[in-house]
């Protein structure tokens, strides 16, 4: 028993570093958009502009996010990988696409967009420059590896009796964030690409912190005396 105590005392800090991440990524993207002026639109511009070398104050948005990405790399290879282990190779694999999703909150203070639609920049010449270009390339890995996680846990939840009744849900968040992207992708939807880009980094930093909070829970059971 105290043997495992500190490692469930790890995981309950890891937990609970996954649901600091995802209030905290959700806060600054919130928040930074309140400094953008005038002609930046919530509803039409990317989240990743207010981070863009011509975003006004962009550090008080990128310095939040790249903790954030900290905090959710550590919850998902020192809390969430210890869950899924049993679940065998999907679970592992599951975990680690987990964390290399967030991998994008550290890279965008390295590579950031050159501009914004705001600043009247075209999506082409946001890109223009070689960081702006591995910034779009990050982007989208990242998502891939989003994707991957969520429908990977559900695969791997099935596998585990106290996770079993989490598998359709994730699975549905998994199918949520696929139409969301496939709605970004339409250049018809251009109006609101940024509507639906933030309704995606909502959904999943909902099911992140649900899942982050689920580990905290049964972390805390097993610390309590047989």
């Amino acid at each position: 028993m105290s043997a495992d105590r500190p490692r469930t005392a790890r995981t309950t800090i890891a937990a609970l570093s996954g649901v600091a991440g995802a209030a905290l990524f959700t806060a600054a993207w919130l928040a930074a958009g309140l400094w953008q002026g005038p002609g930046y639109r919530w509803t039409r511009d990317d989240i990743s502009e207010m981070g863009a070398v011509t975003a006004p104050h962009a550090w008080l948005f990128l310095v939040p996010q790249a903790v954030a990405g900290l905090l959710t790399i550590g919850f998902a290879l020192f809390a969430l990988r210890p869950v899924l282990r049993p679940a065998g190779t999907v679970g592992i694999v599951a975990a680690w696409s987990a964390a290399g999703s967030a991998v994008q909150d550290l890279s965008d203070a390295a590579f950031r967009l050159d501009c914004r639609a705001a600043d009247g920049c075209t999506a082409a010449q946001t890109t223009a420059s070689g960081h702006g270009q591995w910034h779009a390339a990050f982007g989208l890995v990242c998502l891939l590896l989003l994707i991957g996680a969520l429908f990977l846990t559900a695969r791997a939840y099935r596998r585990l009796p106290a996770w079993a009744g989490w598998a359709a849900p994730t699975r549905w968040t998994g199918l949520l964030v696929v139409l969301g992207l496939l709605g970004v992708a339409l250049p018809v939807t251009g109006p609101v690409h940024g509507l639906l880009q933030r309704g995606v980094a909502l959904v999943s930093a909902v099911w992140g912190a649900a899942v982050a909070w689920r580990v905290h829970v049964l972390s805390r059971r097993n610390e309590r005396p047989a």
